[in-house]
């Protein structure tokens, strides 16, 4: 088998299938539904947004910590503007707000799991986790969900400005890039998660790619940096993938970089 057919054929592997994509949706629309009887007005809206929605997203069979996002707005318009409720003007610590998430959990959703993941409180049902994100919008329209980076102890004290789709454009109609996406990702999974998943998506989409998913391959084993704060281990375990990539790159023989993924 080419290397290019290998990686075409772990990447639709890698693909949520109709089964798993069914019960998903079935548990999107209930976390949905009892948000808005939960919250009632406090609540403007719910969507799904990240991986899931750009079809980057790999299968538990590839990834124990797979999960859906879930982005939890809260607040109305008055007047034109964007409020909080009660109608104030000042938004509340984030931490306000990941707790009423992690209390609907435990009082909707008694017999799974929950916990906080700065900065999302997780549901984890049989299937899937589902990442719920509080978040706010300004006066400017933008949105701010909980920043990790600002977190003290146990409470998060600062919001941060994020798009969260920022990443789907370049990604809705290249299907060659999002499967590049899935075979990093699983690559990532196998050494340990050496990058943060959505840094590393982040990463991909910012640089130029062409030809086949093996030429992307190749070309994502040669831009990929080994950074000087990684541990030692992390620096060999990326050297690994570049000397086996440059190898099959070669050779053609997909049994050079079976091992980086199973």
């Amino acid at each position: 088998m080419s290397v290019n057919s290998y990686l075409n054929d772990l990447a639709v592997r890698a693909i949520v299938r109709d089964n798993e994509k069914n019960k998903i949706q079935v548990s999107v629309k209930a976390i949905k539904e009892r948000l808005e009887q939960h919250f009632s007005s406090e609540v403007d809206k719910v969507f799904i947004f990240g991986s899931y929605k750009r079809g980057t997203i790999i299968p538990r069979q590839f990834d124990d910590n797979s999960d859906v996002d879930i982005m939890v707005i809260f607040g109305k318009i008055f007047g034109g503007f964007y409020r909080l409720e009660p109608r104030n003007n000042y938004p509340k610590k984030p931490q306000t707000y990941l707790q009423k998430l992690r209390d609907f959990i435990e009082l909707r959703y008694p017999n799974s799991i929950c916990k906080q993941s700065f900065p999302v409180v997780v549901l984890e049902l049989n299937h899937i986790k589902f990442d719920l994100v509080p978040a706010i919008i300004d006066d400017f329209g933008d949105y701010k969900i909980p920043n990790k980076q600002g977190w003290y102890q146990t409470q998060i004290l600062d919001w941060i400005t994020t798009n969260p789709n920022d990443l789907d454009g370049a990604l809705v109609n290249d299907q060659t890039l999002r499967r590049l996406v899935r075979v990093a990702k699983i690559w990532n999974v196998k050494q340990g998660r050496i990058y943060d998943s959505y840094e590393l998506e982040k990463w991909i989409v910012q640089k130029s790619f062409y030809g086949d998913l093996s030429e992307h391959f190749y070309n994502f084993c040669n831009l990929l940096p080994i950074n000087y704060d990684l541990s030692q281990e992390k620096k060999n375990q990326i050297q690994r993938l570049k000397d086996l990539a440059r190898k099959a790159k070669y050779s053609d023989d997909e049994s050079c970089i079976r091992g980086l993924f199973e």
